[in-house]
């Protein structure tokens, strides 16, 4: 599960996408659901091997990963918002430091803070008992799967991106 940087893979990026699907994702500032900036996207990660994309990468004083499925994008004032994420819990994200690798471990870090937020909102858990050898995402597709028009934006944006794989 190797997850690479979207602008250093395909540094020019926005350019694949049509006007319908893109999504310049560094023109975006994350607040949290009541409305406190959190911090401006810097980039993504993206699972290249499935053709998704992961986790925001959010300067928030720190550098810090939001799983994507716990996001809702404002395309209009490009916001993206985290609804129920608070101060305390950016305070005990582990600062992502642009690893080239991120060991399951860090990611598990990361997952810990974000599923009672997802539970609350009422998705069910999936298998969340870690195993760094067997973990698979989709044992937490809630928290990296978005919904309603923001899931079909982000989809066609990722289709566009993997058809431009080795260019």
């Amino acid at each position: 599960m190797a997850l690479l940087q979207l602008k250093q893979r395909y540094p020019h990026y926005e350019q694949f996408a049509d006007e319908d699907s893109k999504i310049v994702f560094e023109s975006f500032e994350v607040y949290t659901g009541v409305g406190d900036r959190v911090g401006a996207v810097q980039d993504v990660l993206m699972d290249e091997q499935a053709g998704c994309i992961r986790y925001l990468i959010v300067d928030a004083g720190k550098c810090i990963l939001i799983p994507m499925g716990v996001v809702r994008f404002d395309y209009d004032s490009h916001r993206i918002y985290v609804d129920g994420l608070k101060q305390q819990q950016i305070d005990t994200l582990p600062e992502y430091k642009n690893q080239s690798a991120i060991s399951q471990d860090y990611e598990e870090m990361v997952r810990k803070v974000f599923r009672p937020m997802v539970i609350r909102r009422g998705s069910q858990p999936g298998n969340t008992l870690f195993d760094r050898n067997t973990y698979q995402y989709e044992q937490d597709s809630a928290l990296y799967t978005l919904a309603g028009p923001d899931k079909q934006r982000l989809e066609q944006c990722e289709q566009q991106l993997t058809s431009h794989r080795g260019q």
